[in-house]
């Protein structure tokens, strides 16, 4: 009765029935059903309590994990030491759904309690060396071995700025100031070593460093022979050289699988395993991607050379979408009777695919019947998209090497066109969008994302900080500048990219403000290409409240609305677009 009154949309009975049945039983799908009304009700942290339960009874299935996460990815929970711990744990093992947001939440119930969060709260004053020291001495804190900490740091990576300063500091007091010896005799300790190696790797050595940690990282040596002998000093050594540089610019960066194998502790020789055997299969898959054009212009080569440097994003997990997910949603914005083809096999083009989270994304979505061409300039970029697709088992998407000026060397039309993210990087956007439309079939979709000169109005802003180091700056000048940043006052300029999950890893930090090239658009100037090119505008992918707070405002401009209304209401809500316009649109026949 209660789920009945749930899809009827009566939330008040759904709740009195769902709770009254939840207390007399303990399947989890009564839990999942009444956090679903709870969600509904906007009671979020009650909503996210009952899911976490629901998913520690049966933490295996995806089904009872699926509704936790989509509501992490919503929403926040203002309350995460509530959650069931259990069920935080078994969330973090479904990588067929988006893991980032768990880690965060994970990460969130652990610094809530009270041993943690008085030393995140030492680390914010300027005592964070010496809140390390007094957590590592003689053995961990308890809380430090905590398998969910571990687990999360393993996972995903830290965007919590004062969760770092702690974790930076335990990496100089590992590489400064712990005896040699207690590697060896304190497997907490070691368990929190391998977490932070792991960490540093998710987050690409994007933490500062100090002169004593250049300094000592430039005396400590590895011995290649006693190493893969099994000599475990030599095991530290190269794991405190991990802890602040990928492997390929260690001293074993010419590493083989067979000798990694060798290496003990097996923990350390397992994660390296792992890491090596991705960067190999992408090397095998980069010599089969084909190539459509030759890469000339002068921009592109340039961007192209960022992301061959730092393939953006590196993306570990997936939210894989049920087939036919995509024609569900655009149904609404488009009408059903204009998506008849795909009843058939249907053609889709990616252009600007990155490293292939939105190629993954969109080929689960669209389901069997479409096949996606998606290309890119960089062709690092291209072999991580193959080999994650390859994880996941999507079948039906080719990759290659092309810029999207030469999208015609593809010589096929497409029925829907995306370009997420990549057109105002170009020399002239909208010459690039131009190219891609002569791609479309009439009657085609585009799904276009493109930076808001709006919401973006503070990136901008940085290209004429003094201190900024400038695109195509080195890697320790790009992680200066962030530390400065990251220690501005509440109000200065930039430090409100503290709260960017794309502040925590070096591609994304160098992709958020020091990228090679970027242009901001207006909606005036989409709405002119829009109209000048026999486009009609079909909506927004928006949080859909901010949906229905444009339909209250301009309550006699039925959605998607117009844009010239979009463009006031950004201007009363800058944030409105949180950096980037995404929208459809419609070619006409």
């Amino acid at each position: 009765m209660g789920t009945r009154a749930f899809k009827a949309g009566d939330l008040e009975t759904a709740h009195s029935l769902l709770a009254e049945a939840a207390s007399a039983s303990h399947d989890p799908r009564v839990l999942v059903n009444l956090g679903l009304v709870l969600q509904g009700k906007g009671e979020i942290d009650e909503a996210a309590r009952t899911l976490s339960k629901a998913l520690s009874l049966e933490p295996k299935k995806v089904e009872f994990a699926r509704p936790f996460h989509a509501l992490a990815r919503r929403f926040v929970v203002r309350h995460p030491e509530t959650l069931n711990r259990a069920g935080l744990k078994a969330a973090l093992d479904f990588d067929t759904l988006d893991l980032q947001p768990m880690v965060e939440l994970a990460l969130s119930h652990i610094y809530a309690q009270p041993d943690l969060s008085e030393a995140r709260t030492r680390a914010k004053q300027g005592d964070a060396c010496k809140t390390a020291s007094d957590l590592l001495d003689k053995r961990p804190a308890k809380i430090l071995s905590d398998e969910l900490f571990l687990k999360a740091l393993r996972t995903g990576k830290n965007t919590d700025p004062d969760l770092e300063r702690l974790l930076v500091s335990f990496r100089y007091y590992l590489l400064l100031s712990m005896p040699p010896e207690r590697f060896e005799e304190d497997r907490d300790l070691y368990a929190l070593f391998l977490a932070l190696i792991a960490q540093c790797i998710q987050n690409e050595h994007v933490w500062p460093r100090s002169e004593a940690e250049t300094e000592a990282l430039q005396t400590l040596s590895v011995d290649r022979e006693e190493l893969l002998s099994g000599d475990t000093e030599q095991a530290r050594r190269l794991g405190l050289q991990l802890l602040y540089q990928p492997i390929e610019e260690s001293d074993l960066s010419d590493v083989t699988i067979d000798e990694i194998a060798r290496i003990r502790p097996r923990a350390l020789a397992g994660m390296l395993s792992d890491y090596c055997c991705e960067r190999v299969e992408e090397k095998r898959l980069s010599e089969t991607i084909p190539r459509y054009g030759e890469i000339t212009d002068k921009i592109s080569l340039t961007v192209a050379g960022q992301y061959e440097k730092s393939p953006y994003p590196r993306w570990t997990s997936l939210h894989v979408a049920r087939p036919g997910g995509l024609r569900h949603f655009l149904s609404h914005l488009i009408g059903e009777d204009k998506l008849t083809f795909m009843d058939a096999p249907f053609d889709v083009l990616i252009a600007g695919c990155g490293t292939g989270q939105q190629a993954a994304l969109s080929a689960s979505g669209y389901g069997g019947m479409a096949q996606l061409m998606a290309i890119d300039i960089s062709l690092p970029s291209l072999a991580y998209a193959k080999r994650m697709c390859g994880k996941y088992r999507i079948e039906n998407v080719e990759f290659a090497q092309a810029d999207i000026q030469n999208a015609a060397h593809l010589k096929k039309q497409f029925d829907i066109v995306e370009c997420i993210g990549v057109l105002h990087h170009m020399a002239s956007p909208f010459a690039g969008w131009q190219t891609l439309l002569d791609q479309l079939k009439p009657g085609g979709l585009m799904y276009i994302g493109l930076y808001s000169a709006i919401s973006r109005a503070n990136i901008a802003a940085l290209r004429a900080d003094p201190v900024n180091p400038k695109p195509g700056c080195s890697d320790d000048d790009a992680r200066a500048y962030r530390t400065q940043l990251m220690s501005r006052d509440e109000h200065e300029p930039g430090s409100e990219l503290r709260g960017s999950d794309d502040f925590y890893s070096l591609s994304e930090f160098r992709d958020l403000v020091l990228h090679e090239s970027e242009q901001q658009m207006t909606l005036e100037q989409i709405e002119t290409f829009l109209n000048e090119n026999g486009l009609v505008f079909r909506g927004f992918t928006l949080d859909p409240h901010r949906s229905e707070d444009f339909a209250k405002r301009y309550p006699d401009d039925a959605l998607p609305g117009s844009l010239s209304n979009w463009s006031d209401f950004e201007q009363d809500e800058t944030g409105l677009f949180d950096g980037m316009y995404l929208f459809w649109c419609e070619k006409k026949t």
